[in-house]
C-alpha cells in the first residue's frame, strides 16, 4: 500500500511539472505576443499620430488586444504561482 501511494505522489508531482512547464510556455508565448503587439501600436502612434479624441481603429483593435493578453499573461502567472506552490510542498 505504501509503494502504491509513493508512486501515485510521483505520478501526482510529474504532473504537476509537466503543466507548470506547459504554463510556462504558454505564458511566455503570451508575453512575446504583447511585446509584439506594444510595438506595433508604438509604429502606428509614430507614424499616424492620432489625436486623442479620434483613435484609428488599428489603435483601438491593438489597445483591445494588449488589454487581453495583459488579462491572460496576469491570469496564467497566477496559474503557474499556484501549481508551484503546490508542488513546494
Amino acid at each position: 500500500d505504501l509503494r502504491e501511494a509513493l508512486a501515485g505522489e510521483r505520478r501526482a508531482g510529474a504532473s504537476l511539472r509537466n503543466k507548470a512547464e506547459e504554463l510556462e510556455a504558454e505564458l511566455l508565448a503570451v508575453t512575446r505576443a504583447h511585446q509584439e503587439a506594444v510595438r506595433r501600436l508604438e509604429e502606428l502612434e509614430a507614424s499616424e499620430p492620432a489625436s486623442a479624441d479620434s483613435p484609428t481603429r488599428a489603435d483601438e483593435a491593438l489597445a483591445a488586444d494588449l488589454e487581453t493578453m495583459t488579462r491572460e499573461r496576469n491570469e496564467l502567472a497566477a496559474e503557474l504561482a499556484v501549481l508551484r506552490a503546490a508542488r513546494s510542498k
